[in-house]
């Protein structure tokens, strides 16, 4: 950690709009909400955090305990509305058993905390409960797990778990592609039809995050384990939770179970070249949203990869000026024996753009691109050439996220992605993700893109 950014950690109390403060540093934040049109839209972010904090239980864990909140007003929604269908539809890579939430609003200091045991009695459960709780309420719930999160919890404890305090209203299914990397089911993302908070009614729920539901000790995710993490929250469009939901119905739940992924990658490709396809094209709101796996030959089109289309933009487009690229990654991949890799096509755009507008990346004072990385494959000169103050690398980020600023015929234009999906290959043509990319028009209406920066900021700075 940069020794200026610890000493202010340590010593700054203060209350900043929309973060969750601890006394000496900020283990997660809440940003605001952010208005698009009639979309609403939140980050959330997950920071580094011990693992225990002397005799304290319940450690800040927004990004993931947003799962059960969700489920709590879906719960809150049907009592109100009993007459009324609500939906819950959540898939998730890693799912361990022993995690617990705080849930309550009015529990202030133990809402929306993680830990692994029930530390707030009444006011906590096990997330797997909260699924169960909801169905046997009424609510229709369907689950998609891939993995254990526990490698000391065996994944038939969670089904067992699951038949028994599950009920008619629940159904799940687990992955059975297999072990290799190329197989994951790799989305962590839930989508709730209707909610209800306070007196107030939403809908068109999609929460995608970088987490998956891992292993936590009493205060903190378990060290190796111990990353940054970033959740999109997006509702009030029902235009993005429908493609989300044909994603799901259509391509996820139909092959989830199958033993391997190949009829799923068929059925994906059917979906994608189907008349309206299966992604969901930038609204009025300037909301998109991406699902994966597509064709190899579409990797970098930008129709399907919106890095893509913002280099599209960038580098094609007339009118553009003042290129800003920051990229936080948790995986970055540049070589493979039998594919034109993720990170080298990158670059390629990055060098592009560096020419047609005239960048010294070299120069350590030029700050149009900037990376973080936690686990990359350069081979020493991958990243040239970016002078190597733009560059974080082997950073605790699990996060992956893209932000993009530019000038277009003199209109500032931001773009915000977020999401479950690596940068490399196997992640966009094999695995099933999603990304969701925001795009903002003017200055004075990037709060996400600022929001999504600090995220980055944060991890870079770290």
């Amino acid at each position: 950690m940069h020794a200026s950014v610890a000493f202010l950690r340590s010593v700054a109390g203060c209350v900043i709009s929309g973060l969750f403060i601890l006394p000496l540093t900020a283990h997660a934040v809440e940003y605001s909400t952010r208005t698009k049109g009639t979309t609403q839209v939140r980050v959330y972010e997950q920071r580094l955090m011990p693992e225990t904090s002397g005799s304290t239980s319940g450690g800040p864990g927004h990004v993931i305990a947003k799962y059960s909140d969700l489920i709590q007003k879906a719960i809150a929604y049907k009592t109100a509305h009993p007459g009324e269908t609500v939906e819950i539809r959540f898939t998730m890579y890693r799912m361990s058993f022993d995690i617990y939430m705080g849930f309550n609003p009015a529990s202030t200091s133990t809402y929306l905390r993680v830990a692994d045991s029930d530390f707030a009695l009444a006011d906590s459960e096990k997330l797997l409960w909260s699924f169960c709780k909801a169905a046997q309420a009424g609510v229709l719930v369907k689950l998609i797990i891939h993995k254990n999160g526990e490698s000391a919890i065996p994944l038939s404890t969670l089904t067992n778990y699951l038949d028994t305090y599950g009920g008619a209203n629940l159904s799940y299914k687990i992955v059975g592609w297999g072990d290799a990397s190329n197989d994951q089911m790799h989305n962590k993302f839930l989508l709730v039809s209707k909610t209800r908070s306070g007196s107030t009614d939403y809908h068109s729920i999609v929460y995608t995050t970088s987490a998956n539901v891992d292993d936590w000790k009493s205060y903190g995710p378990i060290s190796s384990k111990n990353w940054q993490q970033t959740g999109v929250l997006l509702y009030q469009n029902s235009g993005v939770y429908n493609a989300y939901r044909k994603y799901f119905d259509d391509a996820l739940w139909l092959h989830a179970e199958d033993t391997s992924a190949a009829a799923f990658r068929s059925t994906m490709a059917s979906l994608h070249s189907a008349p309206g396809g299966l992604n969901y094209a930038e609204d009025a709101d300037g909301i998109s949203a991406y699902f994966y796996p597509v064709p190899a030959g579409n990797l970098w089109s930008p129709a399907h990869n919106p890095v893509a289309k913002v280099f599209d933009i960038i580098n094609n487009a007339s009118g553009v000026t003042a290129p800003f690229v920051k990229m936080n990654q948790a995986y970055l991949r540049f070589h493979h024996a039998s594919w034109t890799e993720f990170g080298e096509i990158f670059m390629d755009e990055i060098d592009t753009m560096a020419s047609r507008h005239g960048i010294d990346l070299s120069d350590t004072s030029v700050a149009n691109v900037r990376y973080v990385t936690m686990d990359d494959d350069d081979d020493g000169n991958d990243f040239s050439p970016i002078a190597s103050n733009r560059l974080a690398l082997d950073q605790p980020t699990h996060s992956k996220n893209f932000t993009f600023a530019l000038t277009r015929s003199g209109t500032p234009h931001y773009y915000s992605i977020g999401g479950s999906t690596n940068a490399k290959y196997n992640d966009f043509v094999l695995k099933a993700n999603n990304m969701i990319m925001i795009h903002e028009v003017g200055s004075a209406n990037k709060e996400v893109y600022q929001d999504l920066y600090d995220v980055f900021d944060y991890i870079f700075n770290y």
